[in-house]
C-alpha cells in the first residue's frame, strides 16, 4: 500500500503544493490488521513515506467527532493533492461510512480547502469483496456532492489478481456517470507489489469534465438586470428569449462546451441572509443546489468569495457621479461670448487707435487728402466701417493715409472672419454655464445627491458626512427614473446602465458624466464553489474577451434602443427662429435706442441754441 501510494502521489501530485493527510482518531489504532501492523503502524507508515518523499509541505489533518470545525488559520495557498485513510474492519460498513464522512467534513472546513485538488482514499484494514463495494460508490458520493470530482480508491481486493485495485469513476462518460451524476463505480488499474508498477499504467486522473458535455443540463440562475440580462416581460422564459450581454456570453459558452441552458423560475428576490442563517436570490440558490451558475451583473466582492466562486472578468463597469448639466448661456449673449471681454475691449481701442491715426495722417497731408478724413469723427466712423465690412464714403488719396488704411483692412478682415465663423455656432447653441465636475463640487454646491442600495457599501463614512443630503433611491433602475423627475439632483450610477436606460426612456434627464470616475467593478459570473465547470468557463470566456465580444454584444444592444429613439429624418440645416436671434434683435434695439436718446438730445440742444438766440 505504502509503495503504490507514494508511486500515485509522485507521479500526480503537483510539487510544492501542500498534500493534506486525514485520518479519523475514533479507528481502532491498537486493533491488529491481518498481520500488517496496528492502525497506528499503518498510518505512520503512509505518512513516513510522503514525508520522506519531500515533495510537498504535508499537513496532517485528524478528525474527532465533536469538534469545533472552525478553522480561524489560513494556510496561504489552496491544497494541491488530499490522501484520506480510510480503516474498514470487521465488515462495519457503517463506521467506515461514519469515519469517511467526518474526514470530509473536517476538510472542507479547512479555509485552503480545494474541491479540485486531486484526492487519494485509501481503504485499509481488512479485503474488501466485490458485494461490500457499494461502499466505495457512497464514499465517492459524499465526495461529489461536496464538487469533488477527480478521487481515486485503492483497496485490498478478497481475491486478489494482484495486490491492490484502482476505483474511480467518470462524472460524464456513461455508465460511469451522466451530467455528473454517479451510476457506477470502475477499476481503472491495478498495482503489482512484485514489480512496483501498474499493470496496464493508464492516466488515473484523467479529465473529470470533458470539453464536450454531451448536451447536459445546466442549471442558470439570473434575473432582469439590463443591459446585461433582458426578459422580454415578466414571465419566466427561455434562453432563446432572453438577451443582453451575459446572455450572450451564456449562448456561446453553451455552443462551446455543449451544455443545454435551464433557467429555473427567476425571483425578484435579491440576495441577502434571513435570521435564520439561509440565503435568498442566487447565492441562495448556488448553496442549495438549485442551480449551476449565477449571473446578472455581477461585481465578485470578497465576502462573495467565501461563498461562491467567480469566473475570469469579461466587463467593466464604471460609476460616476452624474451631475445635471449647467444653465445654457441667455441667447441675447450669443454675440457678445465669441469673444471674451478682455478681446472685444482690445477691439475697440484699435479701432480708436484706427481712427487717430487716420486723422493724423490726414492733417499731415492736408493739400492731397480730402476733407473728410480731416474731422476725427468721420475718421473714427471709417474705421468702424471697415470692421463691418461695409463701404466708406470717400476712399483715402494720399500714399501714407492708403498705406494705413490697408494695414487697418488686413486686421479688420481678421477679426471680421473670426466673428463670422463662431456667431453661427453660438446663434444656435450658446453653450453652457461653469459645469460642476468633480464630487468636491458636488459637496459644495449642496445638491441632493441619489445613490443606489448595492453602491452605499461603497461610500465611505466620511463622504457621506460630507454629502449633507442624500439618500438611498433603490435599484440603478429607480434611482435614474427619479432623477428624471426630480431636476438639479445628483446620481452615482454606472455608465453602461446610464447609458442604456437614456436609450430605453423618452424622459431621461440631461446630464453630465463627471470626468473622475468614483469606482470601477469587474463583472463576472459565479458558480458553485468547487464547480468542476470552473476552468473550461473561464478558457472560453477568456477566448470572447480576446475578440473583442462582450464589447460588440453591448454596442448592438444599446444601438438597437437608441434607434427606438431617433426622430424622422429631416433636414440638416437649423431654420433661424427668432429665440436664435435673440441676440441680433438686442443688439438692434439698443442701437436704435441709443440712436433715437442722441437724436433727442440734438433736437432738444438745437432748440435751446435757438431760444437763445432770439
Amino acid at each position: 500500500m505504502a509503495d503504490c501510494l507514494t508511486t500515485v502521489s509522485g507521479r500526480y501530485f503537483p510539487a510544492g503544493h501542500t498534500l493534506v493527510f486525514s485520518w479519523n482518531s475514533h479507528a481502532e489504532e491498537k486493533e491488529d490488521l491481518h498481520g500488517a501492523g496496528t492502525w497506528e503502524v499503518v498510518e505512520t507508515s503512509l505518512l513516513a513515506r510522503l514525508h520522506l518523499s519531500g515533495r510537498w509541505p504535508i499537513l496532517a489533518s485528524r478528525t474527532t467527532d465533536g469538534r469545533d470545525r472552525r478553522h480561524p488559520l489560513d494556510w496561504g495557498d489552496k491544497h494541491g493533492s488530499y490522501v484520506m485513510a480510510v480503516l474498514f474492519q470487521n465488515n462495519d460498513e457503517e463506521r467506515a461510512l461514519r469515519h469517511a464522512r467526518n474526514q470530509i467534513e473536517e476538510l472542507a472546513c479547512l479555509p485552503s480547502w480545494n474541491p479540485r485538488a486531486r484526492f487519494v482514499i485509501v481503504m485499509t484494514g481488512q479485503d474488501i469483496r466485490n458485494s461490500q463495494r457499494g461502499l466505495i460508490k457512497v464514499i465517492l458520493k459524499e465526495l461529489s456532492d461536496k464538487q469533488v470530482l477527480n478521487a481515486i480508491v485503492l483497496l485490498r481486493p478478497s481475491k486478489p489478481f494482484s495486490d491492490l485495485h484502482v476505483l474511480t469513476w467518470f462524472p460524464f462518460t456513461p455508465p460511469s456517470g451522466r451530467c455528473g451524476s454517479l451510476k457506477r463505480v470502475i477499476t481503472v488499474d491495478a498495482w503489482m507489489s512484485d514489480s512496483r508498477e501498474f499493470s496496464l499504467n493508464k492516466d488515473l486522473f484523467s479529465r473529470s469534465v470533458p470539453k464536450n458535455l454531451g448536451s447536459c443540463p445546466v442549471k442558470v440562475s439570473t434575473s432582469h438586470f439590463p443591459p446585461f440580462v433582458i426578459y422580454p416581460d415578466k414571465s419566466d422564459a427561455t434562453i432563446s428569449s432572453v438577451g443582453g450581454v451575459e446572455i450572450d456570453m451564456l449562448r456561446h459558452i453553451s455552443e462551446a462546451m455543449n451544455f443545454s441552458v435551464v433557467l429555473p423560475p427567476r425571483a425578484d428576490a435579491t440576495d441577502s441572509k434571513l435570521e435564520n442563517g439561509t440565503w435568498t436570490g442566487p447565492i441562495g440558490d448556488l448553496l442549495y443546489r438549485r442551480s449551476d451558475l449565477a449571473l446578472g451583473a455581477w461585481c465578485f466582492t470578497l465576502e462573495d468569495s467565501l461563498k461562491v466562486d467567480g469566473t475570469n472578468s469579461y466587463f467593466a463597469e464604471e460609476f460616476t457621479w452624474f451631475i445635471p448639466r449647467a444653465e445654457m448661456y441667455p441667447r441675447f449673449l450669443s454675440i457678445s461670448r465669441v469673444f471674451a471681454p478682455d478681446v472685444w475691449l482690445l477691439v475697440f481701442v484699435a479701432m480708436l487707435f484706427a481712427g487717430v491715426l487716420f486723422h493724423v495722417a490726414a492733417l499731415t497731408q492736408t493739400a492731397r487728402e480730402s476733407d473728410g478724413y480731416k474731422h476725427f469723427t468721420k475718421c473714427l466712423f471709417n474705421a468702424w466701417s471697415v470692421v463691418l465690412g461695409v463701404g466708406v464714403h470717400e476712399m483715402p488719396r494720399s500714399d501714407v493715409l492708403r498705406g494705413i488704411f490697408c494695414v487697418w483692412l488686413t486686421y479688420a478682415l481678421a477679426i471680421n472672419t473670426v466673428f463670422q465663423t463662431y456667431v453661427t455656432s453660438y446663434l444656435v447653441d450658446p453653450g453652457h454655464r461653469h459645469q460642476i465636475d468633480s464630487v468636491e463640487e458636488v459637496i459644495e454646491s449642496g445638491s441632493e445627491v441619489f445613490v443606489a442600495d448595492f453602491l452605499q457599501d461603497f461610500l465611505s463614512d466620511d463622504l457621506l458626512n460630507q454629502l449633507r443630503s442624500w439618500r438611498n433611491c433603490g435599484s440603478a433602475k429607480q434611482c435614474l427614473a427619479a432623477a428624471s423627475r426630480s431636476p438639479g439632483v445628483v446620481v452615482l450610477s454606472g455608465k453602461v446602465f446610464a447609458e442604456y436606460d437614456a436609450g430605453e426612456r423618452s424622459d431621461a434627464f440631461d446630464y453630465h458624466e463627471s470626468s473622475r470616475d468614483f469606482l470601477h467593478s469587474h463583472i463576472v459570473m459565479v458558480l458553485k464553489k468547487g464547480s468542476p465547470f470552473l476552468d473550461q468557463i473561464n478558457d472560453v470566456i477568456r477566448r470572447l474577451v480576446e475578440g473583442g465580444f462582450p464589447a460588440k454584444f453591448y454596442k448592438d444592444i444599446v444601438s438597437k434602443t437608441k434607434l427606438k429613439l431617433l426622430p424622422e429624418y429631416s433636414d440638416e440645416y437649423v431654420p433661424m427662429s427668432v429665440p436664435h436671434l435673440q441676440s441680433a434683435f438686442v443688439a438692434m434695439f439698443v442701437g436704435t435706442s441709443l440712436s433715437l436718446v442722441l437724436l433727442a438730445c440734438e433736437l432738444l440742444l438745437k432748440r435751446t441754441q435757438a431760444r437763445e438766440q432770439t
